[in-house]
């Protein structure tokens, strides 16, 4: 079934009135907009997404705080405390989608072998020249894993030929911009900043003098592969989980 479907429901693609009750008014970023087969198109918004499920027992069950939450040092609970809340926001989004709208179609298409590497594929292609080679990477390895689960058949063999060199060297590639997205992730949330770098006035002084502390900690092993192909993002810090990175460039 062919559908239209917004490419970024990300939170700053999400426009909500200034004051009053929250409700969505619209959303904008519609480029990349594309009619494609559902099973393709019908991803997880990043709005609500949340990756890690380390809070919650089982992919079904609510996120609950650790027993011993109250023994954490205060920064150890403010990361607690975010993860919690990106996991109840997950937790919500699935229980309207798998309970009210078209559920069983939701489903099935969720349950489609790689079904990461069959949807991005096509984008993450067209993306190396500004988000470097791991993305596709990670397609195609995912692809080249579970090809017999997603043509149907034991065998017939898979067009992508990687030797065993190549596959844990682009293994150990993704692995390093896995780490790296997801540090950039809780920097954005330690300093409160969006995908820009954008920063109030007010804030500019503190966060530029924190960017510089923490670029004094960072680990260029973590990383390496991932930040030499990001010009964006030059000058880090690690996250240690206290500590975190950003790039100073992003704020001025």
């Amino acid at each position: 079934m062919p559908v239209l479907w917004h490419p970024d429901i990300s939170e700053r693609n999400i426009v909500v009135p200034e004051t009053g009750a929250l409700n969505v008014l619209g959303l904008i970023d519609w480029q990349h907009a594309v009619v494609k087969p559902y099973y393709l198109q019908a991803n997880f918004p990043p709005a609500f997404q949340c990756e890690e499920e380390t809070l919650a027992p089982t992919p079904v069950s609510m996120p609950k705080l650790p027993a011993d939450y109250d023994t954490y040092t205060p920064e150890k609970q403010a990361i607690v405390r975010r993860q919690h809340r990106l996991m109840m926001r997950h937790k919500g989004y699935e229980m309207i989608v798998y309970t009210i709208t078209d559920s069983q179609l939701r489903v099935r298409a969720n349950w489609l072998p790689a079904r990461y590497g069959r949807g991005n594929l096509p984008f993450f292609a067209l993306r190396c020249w500004g988000d470097g080679i791991a993305p596709l990477l990670k397609c195609l390895l995912q692809l080249r894993e579970r090809w017999s689960e997603v043509v149907g058949e034991a065998n017939l063999p898979c067009p992508i030929d990687f030797s065993q060199i190549e596959e844990e060297e682009f293994s150990r590639e993704v692995s390093r911009a896995d780490r790296y997205t997801s540090v950039t992730m809780e920097l954005r949330e330690y300093f409160a900043i969006g995908a820009d770098g954008l920063v109030s006035p007010e804030r500019y002084d503190e966060c530029k003098q924190e960017c510089e502390r923490l670029a004094r900690l960072w680990n260029e092993e973590d990383t390496r592969a991932a930040s030499a192909r990001n010009g964006s993002l030059d000058i880090f810090g690690t996250f240690a989980p206290s500590e975190s990175l950003i790039s100073l460039e992003a704020l001025v």
